[in-house]
């Protein structure tokens, strides 16, 4: 279910208003970081709050812009929006129930004044977090949710939580959720990565850098292959573009198949059924 961090929100805010020589980084730990470790006992709150802030939540010294989004993110009923899609796609998809938080991005104002949308989205331990700017349209609201929640979907059809993922479960992933965004939205919500290269752009460094990898669990190459990072060869977003065509190719040669039928079958599976076969 969507929790109304709204109401976290507004605390943070109030006791950054009043605070005296109390760190901000410790009021957003306090009030946004704890509630959430009640969910995830495992993991310290300082853990947590710099996970979040890698993929996107505000930076606590943006308090006072973050007052404005909130009030603005109210006006736009995000809470109630999420809620109503997870319902739907919860009973569509079979999927399991899990917190959803909800969070301003971090520069949101700034993106709203140059007419940008920004936003970033994550799916961690069975819950999923969303970190928004009051640009974001409905349908784009929507987007965001089903892709991560697809994920938590996938993940627990597959019984993947609590084991090291592959690099072709992760590509899978990836093309499985962004397909779900197609399937349910349109083409026009599509990230834009799926259009940075095409089909035979990919096949070669396919074949030569990253079939032999496919079965990489190592954290910190697996981020070489997924995001281009770190690795002159490998062009920016590979490893969700690949994802993506995987998913699309194999739909070409098979389908059409539905979203909640994809997420059921095997990685192995899709891969062999597609243009990328190996």
């Amino acid at each position: 279910m969507v929790i109304q961090t709204n109401l976290w929100l507004n605390r943070f805010i109030t006791q950054c208003q009043n605070r005296r020589l109390k760190n901000l980084y410790e009021i957003q730990r306090e009030t946004l970081c704890l509630p959430i470790k009640e969910d995830f006992p495992d993991i310290h709150e300082e853990e947590l709050q710099f996970h979040l802030l890698q993929h996107g939540l505000f930076d606590p010294k943006e308090w006072r812009h973050v007052d404005e989004t909130i009030q603005q993110m109210e006006q736009l009923n995000v809470w109630k929006t999420v809620e109503q899609e997870y319902q739907r796609l919860k009973k569509k998809w079979k999927g399991p129930n899990v917190p959803i938080y909800i969070f301003p991005v971090t520069n949101a104002q700034a993106h709203k004044k140059n007419h940008l949308s920004d936003k970033g989205g994550l799916a961690f331990k069975g819950a999923v977090f969303l970190f928004l700017s009051p640009t974001l349209s409905t349908q784009e609201l929507k987007a965001l949710f089903a892709h991560e929640y697809n994920h938590v979907c996938r993940l627990t059809h597959m019984n993947l939580y609590n084991k090291a993922i592959t690099l072709k479960e992760i590509l899978i992933l990836e093309g499985l959720a962004e397909y779900a965004v197609k399937e349910l939205y349109g083409s026009q919500y599509l990230a834009a990565w799926i259009n940075l290269y095409s089909n035979e752009e990919i096949l070669d460094l396919w074949i030569n850098q990253f079939v032999p990898e496919l079965d990489l669990v190592d954290k910190s190459k697996l981020d070489i292959y997924v995001y281009g990072v770190g690795n002159r060869h490998f062009p920016k977003w590979i490893g969700y573009n690949i994802g993506y065509q995987i998913i699309e190719s194999y739909q070409e040669l098979n389908g059409p198949i539905t979203s909640s039928e994809l997420l059921l079958k095997p990685t192995d599976e899709i891969i062999n059924g597609s243009k990328f076969k190996y």
